[in-house]
């Protein structure tokens, strides 16, 4: 498990970056200013640990973990800001966004800030263990 972590972290960045250019382009779910700056952190780990795995740098995490640690802040700020809208600029996530109105939920809970939440913190999870390797 321990060699497989930045291979598990590239798959769980692709599996986003898919699910994110689906949503937009197949299911016309347009995203809020929130969500495209989540998108700007996670597409470029796709390309950053595919990169480190190709050549076995196991030090391409140093250099993912920021962009995992910096999505993983936004939509957490985002997911509480569905709870507590006044944290909440008017123009960052309005109310024809459907991850601030609910109008879409994985498993009847998840919202999409939350999926993105998960998915960052796991993938910093992973980046810091297979550093401390």
């Amino acid at each position: 498990m321990n060699k497989y972590r930045i291979f598990i972290a590239w798959i769980l960045a692709i599996l986003g970056t898919t699910l994110s250019v689906y949503f937009r382009t197949f299911l016309h779910i347009e995203p809020c200013p929130l969500c495209w700056y989540q998108r700007m952190a996670l597409f470029p780990l796709v390309l950053l640990l595919g990169m480190g795995i190709y050549r076995g740098d196991k030090n391409i995490a140093i250099y993912g973990l920021p962009f995992a640690v910096i999505g993983c802040l936004i939509a957490v700020y985002q997911v509480l800001g569905s709870y507590y809208p006044f944290l909440l600029h008017r123009g960052l996530c309005g109310e024809n966004h459907p991850c601030t109105n609910g109008v879409f939920y994985l498993f009847g809970f998840l919202t999409f800030p939350m999926v993105s939440a998960i998915g960052f913190a796991l993938i910093a999870l992973l980046l810091v263990r297979a550093k401390s390797l």
